[in-house]
């Protein structure tokens, strides 16, 4: 921690301190108490390490649980002067009262209170949850900037994006992408992800800059850079190759049970309409990947039906309703949109249906199946096409 109190009961900030003045501050062997638990903790400086506070051995403290270490302490005091340095009112480790809470920062924007936290550890999810709830019902804005630990790049768009990960996406209004940040303490430079499309196996696509951080003012890690619908539909064409032709390792779980699935029905993943495994921007919200609820949603609805019959969103979504995450899973978003609507609207924009109201699709094509995985991958690029022509 890089505050501790005195025993006036002043709060005392290393970093504002010299390196002369800490190792007085040392030498004199004043005591200092943690401001969260109120237990002692001694003064820790040197060469290579960022002055902070410790506690004396590992205590039930939730200053002494959230510590991430030098990396950490390091992107939090640039991040803090990055914003000093802009003139913001900003206060470091400031303690919120009324939700016990200690935000890195606490930053005060005309009449908004904004809690920047800089996340470089892994947490129970559930403790993300909390913290974005306590800031949420005190009227705070809670903004994540997650370290550049966590960044993992496959490809050039392409990134790791596991189910903690997703606890960080942020929307700020309907018309705004999901976004994520992170910044590297070491490089001093920030990741900016926009536009970011989930492709159900721990990973994304997204549209990445990377911003040096004495190049970057704070309002333009919120901007929105330019991105064409059409691009996701490029990167998609890779992920259906991918998922046709990858060989499997062993399966477990929910993609062994829906390869189990697909046997009783009589068909195989590499056999499926290339209607199946498209990109919904809200893929977020479901507790399976794409691949597995849209033929789940195909399959057991959608494809039964004949021609010209109706049927309704309420069916629709009702089949694959345990899949579903709570949208207050996700406070970040501002506005969460239905992943089985965006689905239908694909297949509507496909020839595959047509909406006749607000609550009910009509069928207008069969889906075909393939009988062989070279007509399947040829059959996922013509139709990737003709989304891509149809935006």
């Amino acid at each position: 921690m890089l505050q501790a109190k005195m025993k006036n009961g002043q709060l005392i900030t290393l970093i504002h301190l010299s390196k002369k003045e800490v190792e007085e501050i040392k030498s004199r062997g004043e005591e200092f108490y943690c401001p969260e638990c109120s237990q002692p903790v001694l003064v820790k400086s040197g060469i290579k390490v960022i002055s902070h506070f410790a506690h004396f051995a590992e205590k039930n403290c939730s200053l002494a649980e959230n510590g991430e270490g030098a990396y950490h302490e390091s992107g939090k005091i640039q991040l803090y002067n990055w914003l000093k340095k802009q003139r913001y009112e900003v206060q470091l480790e400031a303690f919120i009262p009324s939700i016990v809470q200690r935000p890195d920062i606490l930053l005060t924007l005309y009449d908004k209170k904004i809690a920047i936290e800089y996340q470089c550890a892994q947490v129970p999810i559930e403790i993300i949850q909390n913290r974005n709830r306590g800031y949420l019902n005190a009227g705070i804005i809670p903004i994540w900037i997650l370290g550049a630990n966590k960044f993992i790049r496959i490809s050039q768009n392409r990134f790791k994006l596991t189910p903690f990960l997703t606890q960080f996406l942020h929307q700020f209004s309907s018309s705004y992408p999901l976004l994520l940040l992170y910044f590297c303490p070491i490089t001093s430079q920030f990741v900016k992800i926009q536009n970011i499309i989930l492709t159900g196996s721990g990973q994304a696509f997204g549209s990445l800059s990377v911003k040096k951080l004495y190049h970057s003012a704070f309002p333009s890690l919120f901007s929105v850079d330019n991105y064409h619908e059409a691009l996701t539909y490029r990167y998609w064409k890779r992920e259906k190759e991918a998922f046709r032709q990858n060989v499997r390792g062993k399966l477990y779980g929910e993609e062994l049970a829906w390869h189990k699935w697909l046997y009783e029905r009589g068909t195989h993943y590499e056999y499926l309409p290339s209607s199946i495994h498209l990109p919904v921007k809200d893929q977020y919200r479901m507790k399976l990947p794409p691949w597995n609820w849209q033929s789940r949603l195909l399959m057991d609805i959608l494809h039964p039906l004949s021609k010209g019959h109706v049927f309704s969103i309420h069916k629709a979504k009702y089949s694959l309703k345990k899949y579903y995450s709570p949208s207050v899973h996700f406070p970040l978003i501002h506005s969460h949109g239905e992943p089985i609507l965006q689905y239908l609207h694909l297949l509507e924009r496909l020839g595959y249906l047509t909406s006749i109201s607000d609550t009910h699709f009509r069928k207008q094509m069969i889906f075909p199946f393939y009988t062989n995985v070279e007509e399947a991958v040829k059959g996922d690029r013509r139709l990737l096409e003709v989304l891509e022509s149809k935006i």
